[in-house]
């Protein structure tokens, strides 16, 4: 499996969270945020393997994954003696919990929207 890391994202970012699970995202805002993203043609489907409107319209789990997977959110994650799993990285911790500090002590996430 190929990952990419966008140039906007440092390392840091991109760090698993093994103790963090899908369950602890807030699922709503990531459906939120993806669709906000269609809708102003921040991206489109294409770009996003896998990630089809009908998994966005049941709101599936794997749909979110896959967008978070896409966009620096999850890592996959190999411990030794275990089968990968899916792990949450600071900046989809950052980005989708409420409240973050839970997870990153200290946290604070400043935006712009332009």
């Amino acid at each position: 499996m190929t990952q990419t890391t966008p140039i906007s994202q440092n390392i840091f970012d991109r760090e698993p969270v093994p103790a963090a699970a899908i369950r602890d995202l807030d699922l709503a805002l990531v459906f939120k945020t993806i669709q906000q993203g269609l809708d102003l043609r921040r991206f489109s489907l294409d770009e996003v393997p896998g990630l089809t409107a009908e998994a966005l319209r049941a709101g599936s789990e794997e749909a979110a994954q896959r967008y978070l997977e896409r966009y620096g959110g999850a890592v996959w994650l190999a411990q030794p003696g275990q089968e990968p799993r899916l792990a949450l990285t600071i900046a989809g911790l950052l980005a989708f919990t409420k409240p973050p500090d839970q997870w990153v002590r200290g946290s604070r996430l400043d935006l712009a929207h332009y």
